[in-house]
């Protein structure tokens, strides 16, 4: 039976939340794998039973509904498909009321496994569970005697030292070969960095090659301009003695003209 209200005044919302989160942690890394290796098949979701008999819109108290909502939540966001089936039974009229409201913060993924029953159950159980493996005060034949009762009880397959010293050897070659993959990633950086480093030296030799030949184009460049200039200079050198020697010509030829124009006369 649930009653949220009495389990809050034994603790805290916060404190549950961490037990529930503890469990499933326990549930993904130890009863799964472990129910795998006894079934050899993959197990990744579980069938549950929740009894909420008395429960209804009375004893649902405000912090009830907190813990409730931040249980939901926590389930949808990281463990979403861990749920295969969920059995609420003994489901009266004061909790089908409260299941209306519930039912509101649910999706409809999770809403299809779960099914309300009322005080007549027994039928419906026994077609996913075997008798041998459903609690006595739910009509079944376990009543978990050597753990003090099926409430107080975490048998399975994950109480096997068999099958933990398994898992616990599955889980070691798991790090072996992550740890080997991390190192191989690691070479394969440090040779991607060295022919980085390579590539970079070429580059560079490359790069220090054209400033080179640039500078040597550059002092060639200049050579011919300077070549350019003095020959510019020696050009201009003779169009001066050129043009000093027309005026020397003009200056004879007016004397010639000057001496002819006398001898006529």
């Amino acid at each position: 039976m649930v009653d949220l209200n009495g389990l809050l005044q034994a603790t805290t919302i916060d404190r549950f939340v961490k037990y529930h989160v503890s469990e499933q942690e326990k549930t993904l890394n130890l009863r799964f794998p472990a129910c795998s290796i006894a079934t050899k098949r993959h197990i990744t979701s579980t069938t549950s039973i929740l009894d909420v008999k008395g429960v209804g819109m009375s004893n649902f108290s405000k912090p009830a509904r907190c813990l409730f909502m931040e249980i939901q939540k926590i389930d949808s966001n990281y463990y979403p498909e861990t749920l295969n089936q969920l059995f609420i039974v003994n489901a009266g009229s004061g909790f089908r009321m409260l299941w209306k409201a519930l039912r509101a913060f649910l999706d409809a993924r999770t809403l299809a496994k779960i099914q309300v029953l009322g005080y007549n159950y027994l039928s419906n159980l026994v077609e996913v569970i075997d008798p041998s493996n459903l609690p006595s005060f739910l009509g079944g034949k376990c009543t978990c005697s050597d753990y003090g009762g099926c409430l107080f009880s975490d048998k399975g397959p994950w109480k096997n030292p068999d099958i933990i010293d398994m898992i616990q050897s599955a889980r070691a070659t798991e790090e072996v070969n992550g740890n080997e993959a991390i190192n191989g990633v690691v070479s394969d950086e440090s040779m991607g960095i060295e022919q980085n480093k390579s590539s970079l030296g070429a580059n560079l030799k490359s790069l220090e090659l054209e400033s080179q030949e640039r500078k040597s184009g550059e002092k060639l460049e200049a050579r011919k301009i300077q070549a350019l200039e003095a020959a510019i200079a020696e050009t201009a050198a003779k169009i001066q003695a050129l043009e000093a020697a027309l005026e020397d010509t003009k200056m004879a030829l007016k004397g010639l003209a000057q001496h002819l124009k006398e001898l006529r006369a």
